[in-house]
């Protein structure tokens, strides 16, 4: 069975010394598994270097590093990695609420301009998505076209999916009725 390194949070497995080669390596070149080297040019100068304004849409595409879900990152003066599109909203519109997370109207979740960014709740979020959950939540009709009313409809406590009640009402008819 592989070990995992000992660095807080990290899941790769050990090459050495209880890190995994990423850690190693970095104790090897810096004396500290931890070590992050720091940018010496600022974080903005480095950003815009890696954006394509010509994208789809109006869209500002980020050419650069992404994460495993496809989001843009960059390293901040610090050492941190930061997602680039909540970079670039910062710098053009403040601070992000809290409690709130950028919604990317266009849909190009590479896209960094600032204006294609919009600070929602994970809610709404998610509900603007194009996941089936989300197209599923938007439904105002089932399938044999009878709205979701809150009279209408039942709602699962465990799940959370919704159930026709005049379609239940019409299966247990006809069920009865042999």
């Amino acid at each position: 069975m592989n070990k995992e390194c000992s660095i807080n949070g990290c899941t790769a497995n050990v090459l050495a010394r209880g890190w995994c080669s990423k850690h190693y390596q970095r104790w090897w070149a810096y004396g500290d598994p931890e070590f992050l080297p720091p940018s010496t040019r600022p974080v903005m100068d480095r950003l815009w270097e890696k954006v394509s304004k010509r994208g789809h849409g109006g869209c500002w595409i980020w050419l650069g590093a992404v994460n495993n879900k496809g989001y843009g990152v960059i390293r901040l003066e610090d050492g941190r990695t930061a997602l680039v599109h909540r970079v670039t909203y910062v710098d053009a519109h403040g601070e992000i609420p809290d409690g709130l997370e950028l919604d990317h109207l266009c849909r190009v979740i590479n896209c960094v301009r600032p204006s294609h960014l919009d600070p929602v709740t994970h809610k709404i979020n998610s509900l603007r998505s194009r996941s089936i959950m989300a197209a599923n939540a938007r439904k105002t009709h089932c399938k044999h076209d009878h709205e979701f009313t809150s009279e209408n409809t039942r709602i699962n406590a465990r799940t959370g999916h919704r159930a026709c009640l005049a379609c239940i009402r019409g299966r247990t008819r006809a069920a009865a009725e042999g």
